[in-house]
């Protein structure tokens, strides 16, 4: 952030722009992951966008049910991960996906953040956290404005390296 200050009021006026943008994209995330509203999800996400997903804390809500991990790609990806068996026992348990406030970093027409996610599931009478990920968030800007490119979520479960990687790139766009 230095230097910023000297920056013409234009040029802070848009990256706050751009901050608040992806601000709301993430925060729109969760209500769509958990009213499994595909149209929000394929305006949040670029039509070539890759969603990568790391293993889950525990069994799924049902022995038929199975998460697509590894790279699901495009918004065919998104379509099979969002209508699977995995999501659908989820919200049918009542699930909500909730993202820290995210860091954000941008440069140029390339932004990314680093947030934690969790998903809570209801387990009567009470929520309980189903599983708590590292997520980075790559973003590309469109002339439709700011779309997700990539998201990678690795499990903390406290010994895998992959989620500790994620999280010390938290101020690297690349």
């Amino acid at each position: 952030m230095t230097g910023q200050s000297e920056a013409p009021t234009e040029q802070r006026l848009r990256r706050i722009e751009d901050h608040l943008d992806i601000y709301q994209i993430i925060s729109a995330f969760g209500a769509a992951a958990d009213s499994t509203t595909l149209e929000i999800m394929y305006q949040l996400w670029d039509e070539s966008c890759e969603l990568v997903i790391g293993a889950p804390v525990a069994e799924p809500p049902t022995a038929s049910a199975s998460v697509l991990h590894g790279v699901n790609a495009g918004h065919q990806g998104l379509h099979n991960v969002m209508t699977g068996e995995y999501h659908k026992a989820l919200v049918a348990h009542g699930s909500a996906h909730i993202n820290s406030l995210p860091h954000i970093e941008i440069e140029g027409d390339r932004a990314v953040a680093t947030t934690y996610q969790t998903l809570f599931l209801f387990k009567d009478p009470q929520f309980a956290l189903e599983r708590l990920t590292a997520a980075r968030w790559e973003f590309r800007r469109t002339h439709e404005g700011w779309r997700i490119a990539r998201r990678t979520t690795e499990l903390l479960d406290g010994g895998n390296q992959k989620a500790t990687e994620l999280l010390a790139k938290v101020m690297d766009v690349r």
